[in-house]
């Protein structure tokens, strides 16, 4: 079932027959978001003008057929200025997909930035499961003290960012508390605070953080940091140049792995690893190297 929608958000033009050629994940239910008002497949069907709203309509065809595998948001290029929330999908579709229609992260920027506090740019509501993003720049302001996240992981929620761009002007770049996070060929960069965050539940025990050949860089604090009761599988990755250490790790879980990375020390913290006298017995930091 193929779905298409939507209007103008940004000023860039998109060939359509060219676009919709390139677009890397096979779905059962596609949903367009375009900024010319026509339809990259070349029916005479509009896009969605907004990512929350072609999200919304994926996730309603695929409850509309019973329940599939895949559905997949495919967004034109340009820059959607919106905060993108979303809630557990997991009766329509076993996964969810955002993505670049070209493949190119620069091609499509999300960004929120906003007065009211606590407000992620893009978030994974409790539960919700599946969610994948491919190939997004990610911005974000807000003027929260706590959970202060470009893109933001709560409770229960697991969620997937390939070859993403993101950068928050006043908090995290990514963070996930009590969740399942993944980032793999992503640059999380120039954040006021920490690059990648990884923390526990409450009750300091689930939450795990998957980082793999991604370049982290530029923050103001830590480039990782992994804290309370959760565990992290950092590998092939290029930590450097952050404010207080490259990679920290607070009362981590067991399985927590630091492994064949370039981590340069902190400018304030001056190591590159740091962990403390809480870390688990089995937590493996080891092939590291300096810039």
């Amino acid at each position: 079932m193929l779905i298409a929608a939507s209007t103008v958000i940004a000023s860039a033009f998109l060939n359509p027959a060219s676009i919709a050629a390139e677009s890397s994940t096979r779905a059962d239910v596609t949903v367009f978001v375009s900024n010319d008002g026509r339809s990259p497949d070349g029916s005479s069907t509009k896009a969605y003008a907004s990512i929350a709203d072609a999200i919304t309509a994926a996730v309603d065809a695929a409850a509309a057929l019973g329940k599939v595998d895949v559905a997949c948001v495919r967004v034109a290029p340009g820059t959607y200025a919106e905060r993108v929330v979303v809630q557990p999908f997991a009766a329509s579709c076993g996964a969810l997909v955002i993505e670049s229609m070209d493949g190119k992260s620069e091609s499509v920027t999300l960004e929120h930035f906003t007065s009211t506090p606590y407000e992620a740019t893009l978030e994974a509501a409790p539960g919700c499961t599946g969610l994948a993003v491919h190939n997004l720049t990610i911005r974000h302001g807000s003027k929260s003290v706590a959970n202060n996240y470009a893109v933001f992981a709560q409770g229960g929620s697991s969620l997937t960012l390939t070859g993403c761009d993101v950068k928050s002007e006043t908090g995290s770049g990514v963070a996930g508390e009590g969740a399942s996070i993944s980032l793999e060929q992503c640059v999380v960069h120039d954040c006021r605070t920490h690059g990648i965050a990884v923390y526990g539940d409450l009750l300091g025990e689930s939450g795990f953080g998957r980082v793999v050949k991604c370049r982290v860089y530029g923050n103001g604090e830590d480039g990782v940091l992994v804290r309370g009761g959760a565990s992290a599988d950092v590998t092939k990755c290029e930590v450097v140049d952050n404010g207080k250490f490259g990679v920290e790790l607070s009362d981590v879980g067991p399985g927590t792995r630091i492994v064949d990375n370039v981590v340069g020390p902190g400018k304030k913290g001056k190591k590159a690893v740091a962990a403390d006298d809480a870390i688990a017995f089995d937590v493996e930091i080891s092939d590291n190297r300096q810039p």
